[in-house]
């Protein structure tokens, strides 16, 4: 074999290796590419802001079981500051402030998310605080506060509570599908989140009006709303609302400023005191600066503050923050018809509802814990 033979096999030898070398950092480098962006994606995955959220609620979660009540805060103000519409996180951190005993700190959380959200299991959850403290309250009475009581002046209202009514109804009994049925609105069957508008929707003189139900809390949650139409968006103006479950049953009323084609209440067969009008005529109806004179100033955490005072209903408790005013009558052995009562009747006053950008909304309301029909 001639010298210059020799010298290309021993160059082709040399090429081949190379190419081969060459072939294996490139497969090489191409899983560990792979491998990379399967890791970035992991990590965007992992970091979005639902599970964040998620991640953030289940800590504060854990420190609640472990008693560590001011962490478990500290995680829930995380979880808000990632959603500040999480009802969970809410909920969580208004029960660390239960454990540690700051009954003001607990409704103060949860008026906030209710504002922010307007969710039905806050609401709930301040009324059963709300009933539950003034229990407490009732019980741990000496004598000389009773017959403080008895010779308190009873601040009165323009208004009966019964005469808060739709179609004829009042808020004492739930009479979805009789309401229904004086609409005209046909009743959503459907107790999912599918349900089929054309078979649970009218369009009469009274309005555009829709039918919903659904479960929830161990029961069924039942809306009867009159939904107003613009280039962009449809909202209810009015809802009428019923949730019936073992332990309690509310009946609403709701109305927003905002509406046009149903603002004839008279028309709509709806009567409840002053819905419309300035602050200042709001304040008169209740009479909020008689409440404010005559009954019992407490403070709460953060500069807000309420008051209790006796009515020819039972005793009451007016409260106002920024954007919202509340009151609730706590009505004991409350006898309607055949029916007795024990639960909250309330009055709420929103500037802007939820941060719904709806405008000011009013909303009457009776909840009922035991005794319901």
């Amino acid at each position: 074999m001639t010298k210059e033979r020799k010298t290309e096999e021993k160059f082709a030898k040399e090429s081949d290796t190379f190419r081969a070398y060459a072939g294996k950092k490139r497969m090489i480098f191409a899983v560990f590419t792979v491998i990379l962006l399967a890791l970035i994606a992991g990590i965007g995955i992992y970091n979005t802001p639902a599970n964040r959220l998620a991640r953030q609620i289940d800590l504060g979660r854990k420190y609640l079981e472990k008693e560590n009540y001011e962490q478990a805060v500290i995680e829930f103000d995380k979880a808000i500051a990632i959603d500040p519409m999480s009802v969970d996180a809410y909920l969580g951190k208004a029960d660390a402030y239960i454990a540690m005993g700051d009954v003001n700190m607990a409704l103060q959380t949860l008026e906030e998310g209710y504002s922010r959200t307007g969710s039905e299991s806050i609401k709930k959850r301040i009324e059963e605080i709300s009933l539950q403290t003034a229990g407490e309250a009732e019980l741990s009475r000496g004598p000389e506060e009773e017959d403080a009581e008895e010779t308190a002046d009873i601040i009165d209202f323009t208004f009966e509570l019964s005469d808060i009514t739709i179609m004829g109804y009042d808020l004492f009994t739930a009479h979805y599908e009789e309401v229904c049925a004086a609409y005209g609105c046909p009743i959503d069957t459907d107790s999912g989140r599918g349900r089929d508008l054309e078979n649970s929707s009218v369009m009469n003189e009274y309005g555009d009006l829709q039918s919903d139900v659904s479960s929830e809390d161990g029961g069924e949650q039942k809306f009867l709303s009159f939904y107003q139409h613009t280039e962009t968006v449809s909202y209810p103006a009015i809802s009428y609302s019923n949730q019936i479950s073992d332990n309690h049953m509310l009946v609403n009323i709701s109305i927003y400023s905002s509406f046009d084609r149903v603002s004839d209440l008279e028309s709509c067969k709806i009567h409840v005191p002053a819905p419309t009008g300035t602050y200042e005529d709001w304040c008169s109806m209740l009479p909020v600066q008689e409440i404010k004179a005559n009954g019992t100033r407490q403070e709460q955490e953060g500069g807000e503050a309420y008051w209790e005072f006796p009515t020819k209903w039972g005793q009451a408790r007016y409260m106002e923050g920024e954007g919202y005013a509340r009151l609730e009558i706590y009505l004991n052995n409350w006898t309607v018809g055949e029916n007795d009562y024990n639960g909250i009747f309330s009055i709420d006053r929103y500037v802007d509802f939820g941060g719904t950008g709806l405008g000011e909304s009013w909303t009457y309301g009776m909840r009922c814990f035991t005794g319901h029909s």
